[in-house]
């Protein structure tokens, strides 16, 4: 076996389907990181009124400018 649990940690990347972020999950445990518990309170979404629509959008960084 290559691990014990799965620690998804890319908040950016966590709504695609890849094999890294969802086929790993088919067979080992998985949970969210710091990281992702750090965005997901900053959105505090259990105080929002309801219904409410939320937009977020996110550019990619470019690594070719550096």
């Amino acid at each position: 076996m290559l691990g014990d649990i799965y620690v998804n940690d890319a908040f950016g990347t966590m709504h695609r389907a890849h094999a890294s972020t969802v086929g790993v999950t088919k067979f080992i445990p998985g949970c969210i990181g710091f990281l992702v518990e750090k965005e997901l309170k900053y959105l505090n979404l259990e105080k929002a009124e309801r219904p409410f629509i939320s937009n977020t959008r996110r550019a990619k960084i470019s690594t070719n400018s550096l």
